[in-house]
């Protein structure tokens, strides 16, 4: 119609986006996904129980060949990269998977946010290597340090994920306040990149 959700939110106030703002959101942002990626009810309602309960197998899966088979083939140059080229594939089949059950277009979409966060965790490695050196951790011990810190950040970004996704769907205005904290944010880092000059 032109106007989109915007104008309809100015025109019509914030009264029709208390109850209606999933329906709202899901005809306005989520036009072309398939009818069982739209949300209705919170993360665990995203996707079936069906598609959860793939995702919980292959991670404990890919966990398990982690700890009990890469882990073993020791610390060489050839080795660490064979380990990096498993990952890569790991995520790529994941990827075609995914692709499969729900088209090409949702199937590049997690490409990209699979590349992305591959290209932002890389600035980690940095931070564990300082970590490392700085607390002099054995070498034998960085396996077992870096798998309890990147399943905690997993842990912790689910229940991150689903605490604010469920505030977000009872309380519609919060999505203001965090995007006012973004552009703040957002407005700090160049003033401080401005006048660190």
């Amino acid at each position: 119609d032109g106007g989109g959700a915007a104008s309809r939110v100015l025109t019509q106030g914030w009264k029709p986006l208390r109850g209606g703002a999933e329906q709202l959101w899901t005809r306005e942002i989520f036009r072309e996904a398939p009818d069982e990626l739209t949300p209705s009810g919170g993360l665990l309602h995203a996707a079936s129980l069906r598609d959860w309960l793939i995702l919980v197998a292959v991670v404990v899966t890919l966990a398990a060949i982690d700890t009990f088979l890469l882990r073993r083939l020791g610390d060489s140059m050839k080795n660490n990269l064979l380990s990096v080229c498993f990952w890569i594939c790991a995520g790529i089949g994941f990827n075609l998977c995914f692709a499969a059950a729900y088209g090409k277009k949702v199937g590049m979409d997690w490409c990209v946010g699979f590349l992305l966060e591959w290209v932002l965790s890389i600035d980690n490695l940095f931070v564990f290597h300082v970590i490392f050196k700085a607390y002099q951790t054995p070498a034998h011990l960085q396996h077992k340090a870096l798998f309890c810190g990147i399943l905690g950040g997993m842990l912790f970004r689910l229940i991150g994920f689903m605490v604010l996704g469920s505030l977000l769907e009872v309380f519609n205005i919060l999505r203001i306040f965090f995007g006012l904290l973004l552009i703040y944010s957002g407005i700090q880092a160049v003033m401080g990149a401005f006048f660190d000059r």
